[in-house]
């Protein structure tokens, strides 16, 4: 949450498209998110943790792109169990240059 999804448009080409691009929230509701700028670009920030689903119409076909947005986990307890790690290797490496 909170992160930037960027929805990227192309044609069969691989050239931009300019198309209107619709959201299914995790609650269920659809959304319209306006339409893709000049180079085919859309950004949209989530508000919720879930599953979106962005679609849009190219040349007559419906493309999905299914979305999953996590909660940010905190990252304090990764760097308690990595710090004494990366100390231990430390002093280790110095043990053997010293030797």
């Amino acid at each position: 949450m909170g992160e930037e999804v960027v929805v990227v448009a192309r044609d069969a080409a691989g050239d931009p498209a300019a198309t209107p691009v619709e959201v299914l929230l995790p609650g269920g509701a659809l959304r319209s998110l306006g339409g893709t700028d000049g180079d085919g670009v859309l950004r949209f920030v989530p508000e919720e943790a879930g599953l979106y689903a962005f679609s849009t119409s190219l040349g007559g076909v419906r493309c999905v792109a299914p979305v999953t947005v996590a909660a940010a986990r905190p990252r304090w307890l990764l760097a308690l169990a990595t710090a004494p790690l990366g100390l231990a290797l430390l002093y280790r490496h110095l043990r053997r240059l010293r030797a």
